[in-house]
């Protein structure tokens, strides 16, 4: 299969994620407004690099650079969505933060170009991976264990493989011989085919357990204002209000 084919066909999976987030209306639920971001502006890079719309080198070299600096705070911040506590998440934004001010400073260095953009990826790369790789254990167990959030455990681990390819790509394009960049142009290409349709799975099956705890959620407010007469009404679980509502209707029967 050619080159050329090979990113055309990519470039169409990366579209993939962003029509079904916005579909779902997952684009909007909490992090995944960064993944959201994230797969919107790589959709938009690979789609003027093929070519349909003519721009200026300089401009698509610049866009480059962007694409290189903000897949890092992106991706972190939409991991954080797999964060089991809420101090860990908030650890996640303060590196966020940290990286954003490492961002500013390489910038002002080096000024803004394909050197800084690659300093910068490097420490992105680690942190991208290392935290895809914690969550992708986590998940996988999870699902493995209790069957449960499958969508969760695809997403986290298709971004910790694709990493693992990213990683390679870019160790081959900056710190290898030159004649290894065609392989690693087509490794990069189905890697990206290949996770952006494993993330489209993982996003419908992730919708559909975050429709369910809406609506557990919706329910349980609903009886939380039903019983808010009630003395036990505070802490009562949701089953244990539900377990009531069964009793009392089988004595009115």
């Amino acid at each position: 299969m050619s080159l050329s084919l090979l990113e055309r066909i990519a470039t169409f999976t990366l579209s993939l994620p962003i029509f079904l987030l916005l579909l779902t209306r997952l684009a909007w639920y909490r992090s995944f407004i960064a993944l959201f971001i994230y797969y919107l502006v790589n959709f938009s890079y690979s789609f003027l690099s093929i070519g349909y719309i003519r721009l200026d080198d300089d401009f698509i070299t610049n866009y480059a650079v962007v694409n290189n600096m903000v897949d890092a705070p992106l991706m972190l911040s939409f991991l954080s969505y797999f964060s089991r506590t809420s101090s860990f998440k908030r650890k996640i934004f303060w590196v966020v933060g940290g990286f954003l001010i490492y961002e500013a400073v390489i910038l002002t260095i080096f000024g803004f170009n394909i050197k800084a953009s690659t300093i910068i990826a490097t420490p992105g790369l680690a942190l991208t991976f290392t935290l895809s790789l914690l969550f992708a254990i986590h998940q996988v167990k999870i699902t493995a264990i209790y069957n449960k959030a499958a969508g969760k455990a695809i997403i986290a681990a298709s971004l910790f493989f694709g990493y693992i390819g990213f990683t390679y790509v870019y160790s081959v394009f900056y710190f290898m011989d030159e004649r290894y960049e065609k392989d690693a142009q087509q490794v990069f290409f189905i890697l990206t085919t290949l996770c952006s349709l494993a993330i489209s799975w993982g996003i419908i099956l992730e919708r559909r357990r975050v429709k369910k705890l809406l609506e557990i959620k919706t329910a349980r407010e609903e009886l939380k204002a039903l019983y808010s007469g009630e003395e036990r009404k505070t802490i009562a679980p949701l089953e244990t209000i539900v377990f009531n509502i069964d009793n009392t209707w089988r004595r009115s029967s």
